[in-house]
């Protein structure tokens, strides 16, 4: 079975969570406050956008730096909208960690992608 790379799979939902992060911001707060957020890990954590999925540990902190217990609130709102867009049923188990959802989420999508991919045949399976 053909699949995609491991590499291209990790890029495509790394951007899928970075892009769920922002918007998440975006839609509790405002654009502005997103724009702040990402400009101060990368300035503070060198911690560019596209690396976040990489240092969740760092964001997460950051939260709950800028926002106190309301970080919880963003990191929530973040898994819900994470799940909504990868087409997952958002179930609030509190005693799972942000950590934990996404790593939930990554293997869900990274097993969907799996299944999407067409069986290519195999050489000398053709018969004439």
């Amino acid at each position: 079975m053909a699949t995609f790379p491991l590499n291209d799979r990790k890029r495509d939902f790394d951007a899928i969570l970075v892009e769920c992060i922002r918007q998440t911001v975006v839609d509790i707060l405002s654009s502005q406050v997103a724009d702040a957020l990402f400009r101060y890990l990368e300035t503070v954590y060198l911690l560019p956008a596209e690396a976040v999925p990489s240092r969740l540990d760092t964001l997460l902190n950051t939260l709950e730096k800028l926002f106190g217990s309301s970080g919880k609130i963003v990191e929530k709102m973040i898994v819900k909208g994470l799940y909504s867009r990868l087409s997952i049923e958002f179930g609030n188990d509190p005693k799972k960690t942000l950590l934990e959802h996404i790593g939930y989420a990554r293997q869900r999508h990274n097993n969907a992608q799996e299944d999407e991919q067409p069986t290519a045949p195999q050489l000398g399976s053709v018969r004439r």
